[in-house]
């Protein structure tokens, strides 16, 4: 089973909350401006989930560690924002 199979809700002060959508194979990354579509990987046994933008015309998969609280509903991801690498977002499955 896809542990990460719908929608998840970024937990933030913020007035607009990031949304990630996963499919079988897809993710729908919403973002204020635009949604982008990628293909993702998850690899459980090391917590780490691989992310490649559909059409990217430079073929860069980027690969972030991952924590899925499966108790609380939370999905903690590690370097998802570009430029802040080292940061932590946490999503909240709806």
């Amino acid at each position: 089973m896809n542990e990460l199979k719908g929608s998840w809700i970024e937990q933030t002060n913020n007035s607009f909350k990031h949304t990630l959508i996963f499919e079988d194979a897809v993710l729908f990354f919403v973002k204020p401006s635009k949604t982008d579509t990628l293909i993702y990987n998850l690899n459980k046994e090391n917590e780490v989930l691989s992310l490649k933008l559909v059409n990217s015309p430079s073929g860069i998969t980027t690969e972030h560690k991952i924590l899925i609280n499966k108790r609380k509903k939370e999905l903690t991801i590690w370097g998802l924002f570009v430029g802040i690498n080292t940061s932590e977002t946490t999503f909240k499955k709806e």
